[in-house]
């Protein structure tokens, strides 16, 4: 009977030992999985957010009578551009696959142009070029925003589904 019993504790105790071993691959795949594609996935949503209201901003100014709407918005232009150009150096380290490179190469790329055609319509505004502004605006800085705008959601939409896979991790450990 002290046989028995010793059979059943060793048994019971290998049990525990290998549900302990599952429950830190577990952990692992857990901490994995929230490292890069959800970190990349929030800070994409960071610059998304940041650069709706950067264009919204951006229109007002260009679209108001008001010449002290440009230097009362100018230090915010100036905070929203340099955090989105961090979060972009950030998203940058964190890239790996060859398709989120080329969305982020053309992010980059239109970025540029959007921020040629802010700067152009600033520009114009302490000028008062008001027909330029509007030329400018419809032609330049719309279309460069939109571009950007969905070029950032796919890039939002590209590292959704990097957390699914990790799911059937999970059912291999039930």
């Amino acid at each position: 009977m002290g046989i028995g019993f010793g059979l059943v504790l060793t048994l019971a105790m290998l049990v525990t030992g290998i549900g302990v071993w599952r429950l830190a691959a577990v952990a692992e795949a857990s901490r994995v999985m929230m490292m890069q594609p959800l970190a990349k996935e929030r800070m994409v949503g960071d610059w998304y957010t940041l650069l709706h209201t950067s264009v919204r901003r951006t229109t007002a100014i260009a679209k108001s009578n008001d010449p002290s709407l440009g230097p009362f918005f100018a230090e915010d232009l100036a905070e929203s551009t340099k955090s989105i150009s961090a979060l972009q150096k950030n998203v940058e380290q964190l890239t790996s696959s060859d398709e989120e490179k080329s969305l982020l190469a053309a992010i980059v790329a239109v970025r540029k142009k959007y921020i040629a055609s802010r700067d152009l319509i600033t520009s114009y505004k302490r000028e008062g070029n008001i027909e330029a502004v509007e030329r400018t605006l419809t032609e330049k800085l719309m279309p460069d925003a939109k571009a950007y705008l969905a070029r950032c959601m796919a890039c939002s939409n590209i590292n959704a589904p990097a957390l699914t896979p990790m799911q059937p991790r999970y059912s291999k450990f039930s």
